[in-house]
C-alpha cells in the first residue's frame, strides 16, 4: 500500500516540476518581450527627441531670418 503513495506522490511531483519549468520559461519568454519591446521605445524616443531638435533649430533659424527681416524694414531709407 505505501508502494502505491509512494508511486503517487513521485507522479505529483513530476507534475509540479514539469508546471514550474514551463511556467519559468514563459516569464522568460515574456522578459525577452519586454526587453524588445524597450528597446523599440528608446529607439522612438530617440528618433523624436533628434526631430524635435531638428524642428527647434529650425524654428530657430525662421527667427532670426524674421528679426533680421524685420530691422532691416525699420531702418530708415539712407541707412539702407
Amino acid at each position: 500500500m505505501s508502494g502505491i503513495y509512494l508511486i503517487i506522490g513521485f507522479i505529483v511531483f513530476l507534475v509540479l516540476v514539469i508546471w514550474k519549468v514551463s511556467s519559468w520559461r514563459m516569464s522568460s519568454k515574456k522578459v525577452d518581450k519586454l526587453v524588445q519591446a524597450n528597446k523599440i521605445k528608446e529607439r522612438v524616443d530617440e528618433a523624436v527627441t533628434k526631430k524635435e531638435l531638428e524642428h527647434k533649430k529650425n524654428l530657430s533659424a525662421a527667427s532670426d531670418f524674421e528679426r533680421a527681416t524685420r530691422m532691416w524694414n525699420d531702418k530708415p531709407p539712407k541707412a539702407r
